[in-house]
């Protein structure tokens, strides 16, 4: 599963980005260019706006020094690639307790007759979890985009 690397204290950051400097002994124009990463984004690393993702910040790790790569890895934290989502989620869940409660109120009344119709419909069905993202997806989007035959969740 992709991760994100985040860096506990912003002194820690500056620290491995000063690191990462020196060891490739370059100006951050190269540094963005070696590893592709376009200077808005790499920006956004360097002063904490956005995670760097795992697999590159091993690939940046390599150029610090062996000496402070153990104190580096130690003042990090790994989050999964989608804890944006999960946050987005649990906050709009606590804004809009209240429209969720009444809304199964609602389901629960509407809902009888249409459980009675499809209470069998997805008997013995795995529920996996890319499964269920897909479902949430779609109940928090309502659609999924297809452009040139390739599908887009729009999430």
């Amino acid at each position: 599963m992709p991760m994100r690397v985040k860096f506990r204290e912003e002194v820690d950051r500056k620290k491995f980005f000063e690191l990462l400097k020196t060891g490739l002994n370059s100006n951050w124009k190269n540094i963005r260019k070696k590893f592709n990463v376009p200077k808005s984004t790499f920006e956004k690393y360097k002063n904490g706006k956005l995670l760097i993702s795992d697999d590159l910040f091993e690939k940046l790790l390599i150029y610090v020094d062996e000496n402070k790569k153990k104190s580096i890895k130690e003042s990090i934290e790994n989050l999964p690639d989608n804890f944006g989502q999960i946050k987005g989620g649990k906050k709009a869940y606590v804004i809009n307790f209240e429209k969720f409660k009444e809304g199964r109120k609602i389901r629960s009344k509407s809902g009888e007759k249409l459980n009675k119709q499809y209470r069998n419909l997805f008997k013995g069905f795995d529920l996996k979890p890319e499964v269920c993202e897909l479902i949430g997806a779609f109940i928090g989007d309502g659609c999924f985009n297809v452009y040139k035959n390739k599908v887009y969740p729009t999430f």
